[in-house]
């Protein structure tokens, strides 16, 4: 979605491309105009989906001039004031949608392109975003997170990411064997100024056709993650690529819930020992309680098959859920792949596991199909 930014200071300009592009929006240098320039700039190039023009700090010199040149347009206008509240001002008079201040650009944005989409004024083309998490380490997630990208992009579904953002520790370029150029620490140490061409210069491009965004080998220590942040790289990821899979570790902590809570589907990790299934229902109910959507998650239950488990029936019983995928216990297979840095469709591609999880692609492809039909 373009948005063009119309404005007499450079500086002004700048700020609200900064503040689109973080929303996940497109706006090029060349979508920055001059206020003078703007109705010649309209008649000569298609309409941008979305309009800012920053009126300064005297908008009732500068608005009858903007609502004399945006008459032409169709698309929704918004007005940037300075030194004064905004909401003292009316819009109507201006001949704009509303009037935001300079911190409120960004929020601005995202509502309006919000309203455009559910309008149906613009096809909503937002990628769609997994998490893979669990109630406790050593579930999985990781392994699950890995195999269940690298069975998406072998689904050439479009462009597809496997990001860690986790408050544990990160072992996504290890298990991988990478080395990446640029520390997705730093980046997200950095969320204030990310946007979306920033995510796709420091993803390392594997040639199982996955963008990978990892911290570097042997960290120990990851950037937090906060509610807030959780919410930019959902906006940006969903800009970035087709499909996000997101390993979020395990935790109950606010930066988690709020992956969790923004994600298009959840896939819980459990085993199937009695503390884990434990574990996992609280999990579970405390999701719910804290508003994720009931119906983002899956349950998956990995390691199915190990000898002295729980049996499957007495597992959905203490869940008091349904289990949507049985990943069987192939330490042969999983232990192939970590020797050789290599994601399990390449490392084991005819085992159980990574047939199992190419299964719950499909499901979540026409999942998210019938739910954006």
């Amino acid at each position: 979605m373009r948005v063009m930014f119309a404005g007499d200071r450079a500086f002004d300009r700048d700020e609200g491309r900064r503040a689109a592009l973080r929303a996940g929006l497109e706006c090029t240098a060349t979508d920055c105009v001059p206020l003078a320039d703007i109705r010649l700039r309209l008649a000569r190039e298609p309409e941008p989906h979305i309009i800012v023009v920053d009126l300064g700090e005297h908008p009732e010199t500068t608005g009858p001039l903007v609502r004399a040149s945006l008459e032409q347009v169709k698309q929704p206008v918004f007005a940037v004031v300075h030194g004064r509240p905004a909401s003292a001002l009316d819009a109507a008079a201006l001949g704009v949608r509303a009037v935001w201040e300079p911190p409120a650009i960004r929020e601005g944005l995202l509502a309006a392109a919000d309203l455009l989409r559910k309008t149906g004024r613009v096809p909503d083309t937002r990628g769609r975003v997994v998490v893979v998490a669990a109630a406790h380490p050593g579930a999985g997630v990781t392994t699950i997170a890995t195999g269940l990208a690298f069975a998406f992009a072998h689904a050439r579904r479009g462009t597809v990411a496997l990001v860690e953002l986790t408050n544990a520790t990160p072992e996504v370029a290890l298990n991988l064997d990478l080395r990446p150029t640029y520390c997705f620490g730093d980046l997200i140490r950095e969320s204030d100024r990310a946007d979306v061409s920033m995510l796709r210069h420091a993803a390392v491009p594997h040639t199982g056709g996955v963008a990978v965004l990892a911290y570097s080998p042997e960290t120990l220590a990851p950037q937090e993650v906060t509610p807030g942040l959780a919410r930019d790289f959902h906006i940006l990821l969903r800009s970035a690529f087709a499909w996000s899979v997101i390993d979020a570790g395990s935790g109950i902590d606010p930066g988690t819930i709020g992956l969790l809570a923004e994600a298009d589907t959840n896939v819980i990790v459990t085993r199937l020992d009695p503390a884990s299934l434990r574990l996992t229902r609280r999990y579970l109910v405390t999701l719910a309680e804290r508003e994720v959507p009931v119906d983002s998650v899956l349950v998956v239950a990995n390691r199915y098959n190990q000898s002295g488990l729980v049996n499957w029936k007495k597992a959905e019983e203490a869940l008091r859920t349904k289990v949507s995928l049985w990943l069987p216990d192939e330490p042969a297979a999983v232990n192939a792949a970590l020797r050789t840095g290599q994601p399990l469709a390449v490392a084991a591609p005819r085992c159980g596991v990574h047939r199992q999880l190419k299964q719950l692609t499909a499901t979540l492809l026409n999942r998210c199909a019938a739910v954006h039909r």
